[in-house]
């Protein structure tokens, strides 16, 4: 079945997508990325090793950074909303998805080019915040709300400073070019720990 978020590059075409050539060309950027780097994956590098052509390409979509983007989410699961009745818990959660995703070699090899492409162009800073800053503050958000409706904490505390804490306690640690190592469950904790008890501390009067 083809994957619906493919249709967002291709509007208007009746023309049923081959999901042989889109595999295709998944698979080849992942190829080219992980064996030679981001800077040789091109539309034409990919379509060459997969074989297809650059109309196939743009049938499925509108640009490289859609791609990636689209390639990067395709490989890790999605957030889990499920209330487990703890703030720390639902925050756990989000973060041993986190840890997935940046323990993905892919995704280390292209976050960063995505995030400067995220603040340099504003059609990729929407693809980034469609496909991947929105889906992490939508879980963490959905996890303090509930903690607010249990009384876990008694007011809405700043969901970008508790974002923050999540995510600097993580990125670190896995993207810098140097000393960098795979994440576990323990990082998980630790940064959701921490994040909790950020999210209980009250508002400062400054």
């Amino acid at each position: 079945m083809t994957d619906p978020r493919l249709t967002s590059a291709r509007e208007g075409s009746r023309r049923p997508l081959d999901e042989g050539v889109s595999q295709a060309i998944i698979d080849s950027v992942v190829d080219i990325t992980l064996a030679h780097g981001l800077r040789e994956v091109t539309i034409s590098s990919v379509v060459t090793a997969a074989k297809t052509t650059r109309p196939a390409f743009y049938r499925r979509f509108k640009s490289l950074d859609e791609m990636l983007l689209f390639v990067a989410n395709s490989r890790t699961t999605s957030f889990d909303a499920s209330d487990r009745e703890s703030l720390e818990e639902d925050l756990y959660a989000v973060q041993l998805v986190s840890v997935e995703r940046l323990n993905d070699r892919f995704l280390r090899a292209v976050l960063p080019y995505l995030a400067y492409r995220g603040m340099s162009d504003g059609s990729s800073l929407h693809l980034l915040n469609r496909d991947f800053i929105s889906p992490f503050r939508d879980a963490v958000r959905f996890a303090l709300e509930r903690a607010v409706d249990r009384g876990e904490i008694s007011q809405m505390p700043d969901l970008s400073e508790v974002c923050n804490v999540l995510s600097g306690m993580l990125v670190p640690d896995a993207l810098c070019s140097e000393g960098s190592r795979d994440l576990t469950e323990r990082d998980a904790r630790r940064s959701a720990q921490v994040a909790a008890l950020a999210a209980r501390l009250e508002p400062s009067d400054g």
